[in-house]
């Protein structure tokens, strides 16, 4: 870590380099406050992957849908962040500051001990350096909800841009003061996820949003329903990384329980191998979807847009484009449906 001077940057230890490396890891769809405590457990120096973070913090294991609360995708059963971190043992801090200039002196703190941080703000930022000028301290930050990009932030912009107004669930920063160097007690952390995707699977709502098979349900009949527009008001927030990063995280689901059955034996260990498969055909069937309803660029590539071109905007205003591409998410729901079943089996 360099000694900071004037226009001279400090890293938290292992940056920028890391950096670069986790944004290489991920394609183009936003995966937010995973990627973050991916990067905070990575950061620590825990041997862990992004599928096995993704299913310990449950966000793999939900789907939540509502045609006019796009922003019920966001919700979870279970907290992210106490649920993978109570899970693997680690300890952590959380401090949620009085505003932006107090923020600034934690954060600043933070990366001078070598450690990075995740700032829950209007969006999750990764906090892993800062550039101290004769002027100002600016924050060093990667975007988790657009693709890792890189900002520096000033005090100002962080104020006017970044913290939340009102004070609704507060402006929180997490860092990882102590970790496991691997995955502890496994057999237990596949039981429980097992016991979260049941859970979700089967509750009916959510803060008055469709969870699980009712959330598979809601969508179809949606996509069906030739009285609602996909292209306008709430319906165009379906067609970004709200709905594209929760189906894809079950290929999370599939790698994960896949790689956990080895360790079970007799019906245990065939019922978990049997759900990696289910959820591998569960992506296998969204990716057909998608072939129909997925963006016209290479979003792989290139990411989600801030504004939809109209060709995209065609493809959903299609009805009979729509009611077969349904037929690939009723599908998917089958597959899950007996992913569940089977751990189910676990529990």
């Amino acid at each position: 870590m360099r000694t900071a001077g004037p226009e001279q940057k400090v890293y938290a230890t292992g940056f920028p380099g890391l950096l670069r490396e986790l944004r290489e890891e991920h394609d183009a769809v936003d995966y937010g406050l995973t990627v973050g405590l991916y990067s905070l457990l990575r950061a620590s120096g825990m041997r862990v992957t992004y599928g096995e973070t993704d299913v310990l913090s449950a966000h793999a294991l939900q789907l939540h849908y509502s045609f006019s609360q796009p922003a019920c995708a966001t919700l979870s059963f279970f907290p992210p962040v106490d649920t993978l971190f109570k899970s693997l043992g680690i300890t952590w801090k959380e401090v949620t500051p009085s505003g932006p200039r107090t923020a600034f002196q934690v954060l600043k703190s933070w990366i001078d001990e070598g450690t990075i941080a995740l700032a829950r703000l209007n969006e999750p930022l990764l906090i892993y350096g800062y550039k101290e000028t004769v002027v100002e301290t600016l924050i060093l930050a990667a975007r988790l909800d657009h693709r890792m990009t890189e900002v520096v932030l000033s005090v100002t912009q962080c104020d006017k841009d970044y913290w939340r107004y009102p004070l609704d669930e507060g402006n929180l920063l997490i860092k990882v003061e102590e970790s496991p160097s691997s995955l502890p007690n496994l057999t237990e952390l596949t039981r429980s996820a097992a016991r979260r995707a049941a859970s979700a699977w089967h509750a009916s709502n959510l803060a008055g949003c469709a969870t699980g098979a009712e959330a598979y349900e809601a969508f179809s009949r949606d996509m069906k329903d030739a009285s609602l527009s996909f292209a306008d008001s709430s319906g165009m927030a379906w067609l970004g990384k709200r709905l594209w990063s929760q189906w894809m995280s079950r290929a999370s689901s599939h790698h994960f329980f896949l790689r956990m059955a080895p360790r079970f034996g007799g019906e245990e260990r065939a019922a978990i191998s049997k759900a990696g498969f289910c959820f591998g055909q569960c992506v296998d069937s969204w990716k057909r979807f998608d072939r129909l309803l997925g963006p016209t660029w290479d979003y792989h590539k290139f990411g989600f847009m801030e504004e939809f071109p109209s060709s995209y905007l065609e493809r959903w205003e299609d009805l009979d484009l729509r009611r077969r591409a349904a037929r690939w998410v009723d599908e998917a729901a089958a597959w899950e449906e007996k992913a569940v079943k089977e751990l189910v089996k676990l529990i």
